[in-house]
């Protein structure tokens, strides 16, 4: 994936993806580094209230690390802008 902050564009390899209960929230903990964690209801048909939740977690990938990490607190402005699954672009 890639991140577009206002300091530039950073890529994220996905490490996980997980169907979970809503209240099981452990997945929002710190990691240690720069992560991300994406959280949407499951299943993605469902109307209303969904029962479970689907999440992908995503670390820095280094080999496209940028010159300069973006801290915390430039991440609420960033926005996805494309992400990749091997050669195939999803936009």
């Amino acid at each position: 994936m890639e991140l577009t902050t206002h300091q530039g564009r950073q890529t994220f390899v996905v490490n996980g993806i997980e169907i979970l209960d809503p209240n099981d929230v452990s997945v929002l903990r710190s990691r240690g580094g720069v992560s991300l964690t994406l959280v949407t209801c499951y299943p993605f048909y469902f109307v209303g209230h969904a029962p479970m939740r689907y999440i992908v977690t995503a670390v820095l990938d280094s080999a496209y690390e940028a010159s300069t990490s973006p801290t915390k607190t430039q991440f609420p402005r960033a926005s996805i802008t494309k992400i990749r699954r091997g050669t195939d672009d999803l936009n």
